[in-house]
């Protein structure tokens, strides 16, 4: 039988470095107008890690995973591309728009329809594969509140630190004053501002907790059979290219992030906490550019 790779060094090294090396590539081409098409791209990255993995490291190969794992791997993808396709605040802007009825919640329609679609295929979805297909229970893939709080001094630290950076040095580059705060289209001040900024927050929590449930949850829990902590590198291919359009710095803070979150989810098998490091450093985001941009919102 097969025994899951330890995650040793070279190993993380090197497939971190390839993750890292696609993620540039993305970058390259959308700043010459010529953005992939992600899916491909994507699989791409995932033929090239199980490369590195089963060749050059000696790590698991697609023969090696047993048919579980496989359909973890290939239904997550199919529910990636379908997201991707059509469960974006562009689709909805492109086919959707004048649907629904004009109301104050109108400018917060394209981020509600996105925060319901990841719901659906990040954690409905995968809910009911889990039950329906696998036949499991849904604490093995880190639903159980027992131990959420056993490792909780040191998602405080980790958020903290990031907070501060975010704050005093990140929120002062012009390429992430250009991308926050993403409620811009919201309104300029005033009780109507607060009132959908808070409801657009709490739409953001969908998306953490379909996020994290998927990535750290259903991606890197359901793979640890067969992967062992290689599942972390893996996990991370969609977790950073689910960042593609935002500023580079975010995308490429993401491997790290991915696989601090990853592996403390794994010490105490859940990931809620990282629910609320996530949500947290978001909202963070969000109100140091209302901060930098003081009353000059657009």
């Amino acid at each position: 039988m097969f025994a899951p790779p330890r995650l040793h060094w070279t190993l993380l090294v090197s497939t971190v470095g390839l993750i890292i090396g696609f993620n540039l590539l993305w970058y390259w081409l959308e700043l010459h107008r010529t953005q992939p098409s992600l899916q491909p791209l994507f699989v791409l990255t995932a033929v090239s890690v199980f490369f590195v993995l089963s060749s050059a490291l000696k790590g698991p190969r697609w023969g090696d995973i047993s048919r579980r794992g496989r359909f973890i791997i290939v239904s997550s993808l199919l529910l990636f591309a379908l997201l991707w396709w059509f469960g974006r605040t562009d689709f909805f802007r492109r086919y959707l728009t004048g649907v629904f009825p004009d109301t104050v919640l109108t400018p917060l329609y394209p981020f509600l329809y996105l925060s319901i679609s990841c719901l659906i295929a990040r954690t409905a979805i995968p809910l009911a594969l889990i039950r329906i297909c696998l036949n499991e229970r849904r604490r093995d893939f880190g639903y159980s509140i027992k131990g959420t709080f056993e490792l909780w001094w040191v998602y405080l630290l980790l958020t903290a630190v990031v907070m501060l950076v975010i704050v005093f040095f990140i929120s002062d580059l012009e390429s992430f004053k250009a991308k926050y705060p993403l409620v811009r289209s919201l309104g300029r001040s005033g009780m109507e501002f607060t009132s959908l900024f808070v409801l657009y927050q709490a739409a953001y929590g969908l998306v953490f907790i379909s996020g994290e449930s998927f990535w750290r949850g259903f991606i890197l829990f359901g793979l640890e059979r067969d992967m062992g902590r290689a599942a972390l590198v893996y996990m991370i291919i969609p977790y950073t290219m689910a960042h593609y359009g935002k500023p580079i710095a975010e995308t490429m803070g993401a491997v790290g992030a991915g696989l601090v979150l990853g592996y403390l989810a794994l010490r105490h098998r859940s990931f809620w906490l990282g629910v609320a490091a996530h949500w947290s450093v978001a909202l963070t985001m969000d109100l140091s550019a209302i901060w930098r941009s003081s009353s000059n919102l657009p």
